[in-house]
């Protein structure tokens, strides 16, 4: 009896699945965060995404045509939904979108949290420049004609 207590309770366990992904983007380009459930479709009535487990960022259902959040930001993959692909995609990032980020799928008990890194675009510069103007041969080549032009 205990024992078939100790198996049912597991499986109820097993049933709430719960990931951990870490994504990493840059300020000003955009970022998909990943979420798929492929178990029973069937399942699938609405996902939510929560941005730190409080705000709802986005929302929507396989069925409607329609989310009910921002789609200046945000936006899913609505050709995908028949495969299970429910990950959504931020068009523009911005430092202040670092944080965790779930994944909810009900009433099939799904949870997928997605841990989103922002770092800063880096300008490279050639060492080599420090600041000064470096001239191009066809740059000086035009100066001396027109300084010859000039005499």
């Amino acid at each position: 009896m205990i024992v078939g207590c100790l198996i049912y309770l597991f499986a109820v366990l097993l049933n709430k699945v719960s990931l951990e992904v870490s994504v990493t983007g840059y300020v000003g380009d955009p970022a998909v965060l990943p979420c798929s459930y492929t178990e029973d479709k069937n399942k699938v009535q609405e996902v939510s995404w929560k941005y730190d487990h409080k705000k709802i960022v986005y929302e929507f259902s396989p069925e409607s045509p329609q989310s009910n959040m921002d789609s200046e930001r945000f936006e899913s993959f609505r050709d995908e939904y028949d495969s299970g692909n429910y990950s959504i995609k931020i068009k523009k990032l911005v430092i202040t979108d670092k944080g965790v980020y779930t994944c909810i799928i009900t009433p099939a008990d799904y949870v997928a949290n997605i841990k989103l890194i922002i770092k800063e675009q880096t300008k490279i510069q050639d060492p080599s420049s420090k600041g000064e103007t470096h001239w191009s041969l066809l740059q000086y080549l035009l100066l001396l004609m027109f300084n010859f032009l000039l005499l």
